[in-house]
């Protein structure tokens, strides 16, 4: 094997050579997981169709598979989806909620894989990449969302920030319209644009040909839109 089949995977080849498997592990890119190159007759983690990708480089354990060749994906999700997983062909297994966060790209928010019932709680399938914290996850997997926005959505909140509204030459608050007219309204949806921390910021940066006075007492100020 070493010489002979010099382009054949070392343990690939000794394993077939005694008619065995290697019961290391392979990718599976289809899935984003890795695979267990043992008898598929053995159970859901075995690689099914079995592997026969003669070149195709074999880990000694799922860890190093994934972080290898699925960087991208979050590497203790890939982990638990490979040793886990009980269709073999992707699906979500009997994994426990992580209750880590996942990125939301409709809402532009992060969501909690937990159980479902409270605000913001999802099961999702692995190899989803999941964070920690709600900022690490708006940070990475939502960097093109407004920070702001991101993480107070993520709780079911308004960043209580200010937003340009050119329509009316004024900016708004990013806070629940039932507040009052200062409130941007119809609530503020931009998922990325800036959110400032006062009303003077706001103006100063993206309504530089109003008055910067009048701009900020009509922000604070309006009675309607």
């Amino acid at each position: 094997c070493d010489i002979g089949q010099s382009w054949v995977d070392f343990d690939y080849c000794t394993s077939r050579s005694i008619g065995a498997y290697s019961d290391g592990w392979v990718v599976d890119y289809e899935y984003d997981k890795c695979a267990k190159d043992c008898n598929p007759d053995e159970g859901p983690h075995c690689s099914d169709p079995g592997h026969n990708d003669l070149s195709a480089t074999i880990f000694v354990t799922p860890q190093e598979c994934c972080g290898a060749l699925l960087g991208w994906v979050d590497l203790d999700s890939c982990v638990a989806y490979s040793e886990n997983d009980e269709s073999g062909n992707g699906g979500e297994g009997s994994l426990e909620p992580s209750n880590k966060f996942f990125a939301d790209y409709q809402s532009g928010s992060c969501l909690q894989e937990c159980e479902p019932g409270p605000f913001g709680c999802a099961i999702v399938p692995p190899p989803i990449a999941l964070y920690d914290t709600i900022e690490a996850c708006c940070a990475v997997g939502q960097s093109w969302v407004n920070f702001d926005y991101c993480t107070s959505r993520s709780i079911g909140a308004y960043s209580d920030g200010w937003v340009v509204d050119y329509e009316y030459d004024k900016c708004a608050k990013d806070c629940n319209p039932d507040e009052g007219p200062h409130c941007s309204d119809p609530g503020h949806n931009d998922l990325s644009s800036a959110i400032f921390p006062t009303p003077k910021e706001c103006c100063g940066a993206l309504l530089g040909w109003i008055d910067l006075g009048s701009c900020v007492a009509v922000s604070k100020n309006s009675a309607s839109n």
